[in-house]
Protein backbone atom coordinates (compact mmCIF):
# COMPACT_ATOMS: atom_id res chain seq x y z
CA UNK A 1 0.00 0.00 0.00
CA UNK A 2 1.44 3.35 -1.01
CA UNK A 3 0.99 6.50 1.04
CA UNK A 4 -0.99 6.71 4.20
CA UNK A 5 -4.58 5.64 4.84
CA UNK A 6 -7.20 8.36 4.43
CA UNK A 7 -10.59 8.34 6.13
CA UNK A 8 -13.37 8.49 3.56
CA UNK A 9 -15.85 9.72 6.17
CA UNK A 10 -16.44 9.63 9.93
CA UNK A 11 -19.05 6.84 9.81
CA UNK A 12 -17.28 3.48 9.52
CA UNK A 13 -20.15 1.70 7.72
CA UNK A 14 -20.45 4.53 5.19
CA UNK A 15 -16.66 4.56 4.69
CA UNK A 16 -16.70 0.80 4.02
CA UNK A 17 -19.48 1.25 1.46
CA UNK A 18 -17.53 4.08 -0.22
CA UNK A 19 -14.37 1.96 -0.29
CA UNK A 20 -16.32 -0.93 -1.79
CA UNK A 21 -17.62 1.40 -4.53
CA UNK A 22 -14.10 2.65 -5.27
CA UNK A 23 -12.74 -0.89 -5.52
CA UNK A 24 -15.64 -1.90 -7.78
CA UNK A 25 -14.96 1.10 -10.05
CA UNK A 26 -11.29 0.12 -10.36
CA UNK A 27 -12.16 -3.53 -11.09
CA UNK A 28 -14.72 -2.49 -13.71
CA UNK A 29 -12.14 -0.20 -15.32
CA UNK A 30 -9.64 -3.07 -15.51
CA UNK A 31 -12.30 -5.28 -17.09
CA UNK A 32 -13.20 -2.60 -19.64
CA UNK A 33 -16.65 -2.03 -18.17
CA UNK A 34 -17.20 1.70 -18.16
CA UNK A 35 -20.08 3.61 -16.59
CA UNK A 36 -21.13 6.38 -19.00
CA UNK A 37 -23.06 8.07 -16.18
CA UNK A 38 -20.01 8.30 -13.91
CA UNK A 39 -19.70 11.91 -12.85
CA UNK A 40 -23.16 12.79 -14.17
CA UNK A 41 -24.76 11.83 -10.86
CA UNK A 42 -23.18 14.86 -9.19
CA UNK A 43 -24.39 17.18 -11.94
CA UNK A 44 -27.39 19.39 -11.28
CA UNK A 45 -30.59 18.33 -13.02
CA UNK A 46 -30.99 21.81 -14.53
CA UNK A 47 -27.54 21.57 -16.18
CA UNK A 48 -28.22 18.00 -17.27
CA UNK A 49 -31.57 19.01 -18.79
CA UNK A 50 -30.00 21.87 -20.72
CA UNK A 51 -27.21 19.62 -21.98
CA UNK A 52 -29.72 16.94 -22.97
CA UNK A 53 -31.91 19.47 -24.77
CA UNK A 54 -28.95 20.92 -26.69
CA UNK A 55 -27.49 17.59 -27.75
CA UNK A 56 -30.57 15.42 -28.30
CA UNK A 57 -33.37 17.81 -29.28
CA UNK A 58 -34.70 17.96 -32.81
CA UNK A 59 -35.82 21.58 -32.49
CA UNK A 60 -35.92 24.56 -30.15
CA UNK A 61 -39.54 23.68 -29.36
CA UNK A 62 -38.55 20.14 -28.37
CA UNK A 63 -35.68 21.49 -26.24
CA UNK A 64 -38.05 23.78 -24.36
CA UNK A 65 -40.46 20.87 -23.82
CA UNK A 66 -37.70 18.65 -22.41
CA UNK A 67 -36.32 21.29 -20.04
CA UNK A 68 -39.79 22.43 -19.01
CA UNK A 69 -41.00 18.94 -18.14
CA UNK A 70 -37.76 18.13 -16.35
CA UNK A 71 -38.01 21.33 -14.31
CA UNK A 72 -41.73 20.90 -13.53
CA UNK A 73 -41.57 17.23 -12.54
CA UNK A 74 -38.15 16.54 -11.08
CA UNK A 75 -36.96 19.91 -9.81
CA UNK A 76 -40.16 21.63 -8.66
CA UNK A 77 -42.53 18.68 -8.26
CA UNK A 78 -40.26 16.17 -6.54
CA UNK A 79 -37.62 18.52 -5.16
CA UNK A 80 -34.68 16.65 -6.69
CA UNK A 81 -31.57 18.74 -7.33
CA UNK A 82 -29.10 16.22 -8.75
CA UNK A 83 -29.38 13.15 -10.96
CA UNK A 84 -28.30 11.00 -7.99
CA UNK A 85 -31.30 12.34 -5.99
CA UNK A 86 -33.87 10.92 -8.41
CA UNK A 87 -35.85 8.04 -6.92
CA UNK A 88 -38.59 6.10 -8.67
CA UNK A 89 -40.84 6.23 -5.60
CA UNK A 90 -40.70 10.03 -5.45
CA UNK A 91 -41.58 10.39 -9.12
CA UNK A 92 -44.40 7.82 -8.81
CA UNK A 93 -45.85 9.68 -5.81
CA UNK A 94 -45.67 13.00 -7.66
CA UNK A 95 -47.39 11.52 -10.72
CA UNK A 96 -50.13 9.97 -8.58
CA UNK A 97 -50.70 13.32 -6.86
CA UNK A 98 -50.85 15.11 -10.22
CA UNK A 99 -53.50 12.67 -11.43
CA UNK A 100 -55.50 13.03 -8.21
CA UNK A 101 -55.46 16.83 -8.31
CA UNK A 102 -56.46 17.12 -11.96
CA UNK A 103 -60.13 17.79 -12.44
CA UNK A 104 -61.69 16.43 -15.62
CA UNK A 105 -62.21 18.98 -18.39
CA UNK A 106 -65.66 20.52 -18.75
CA UNK A 107 -67.18 19.85 -22.15
CA UNK A 108 -69.40 22.69 -23.37
CA UNK A 109 -73.08 21.72 -23.48
CA UNK A 110 -74.50 20.95 -26.88
CA UNK A 111 -71.17 20.48 -28.64
CA UNK A 112 -71.11 17.17 -30.49
CA UNK A 113 -67.69 17.35 -32.14
CA UNK A 114 -64.45 19.27 -31.85
CA UNK A 115 -61.72 20.31 -34.20
CA UNK A 116 -58.14 19.91 -33.06
CA UNK A 117 -57.87 23.50 -31.83
CA UNK A 118 -61.14 23.33 -29.88
CA UNK A 119 -60.28 19.94 -28.33
CA UNK A 120 -56.87 21.22 -27.25
CA UNK A 121 -58.50 24.28 -25.64
CA UNK A 122 -60.97 22.11 -23.68
CA UNK A 123 -58.16 19.81 -22.50
CA UNK A 124 -55.94 22.75 -21.61
CA UNK A 125 -53.01 21.60 -23.74
CA UNK A 126 -51.11 22.93 -26.72
CA UNK A 127 -52.59 22.06 -30.12
CA UNK A 128 -49.27 20.52 -31.23
CA UNK A 129 -49.24 18.23 -28.20
CA UNK A 130 -52.72 16.96 -29.07
CA UNK A 131 -51.78 16.31 -32.69
CA UNK A 132 -48.66 14.46 -31.54
CA UNK A 133 -50.72 12.27 -29.17
CA UNK A 134 -53.28 11.41 -31.83
CA UNK A 135 -50.66 10.27 -34.35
Amino acid sequence: MKGRPVKLCADKAAAEAMLSDLIKDVDHGKAGILNPMKGSNKRSLADYGEHLAKTKSRSAYHASQVTGKLRRCLLEGCGFARLSDVEVEGVAEWLAEERRDGSPPTVPAGVRSFGVTEAAAVLGIDRRALVKRVR
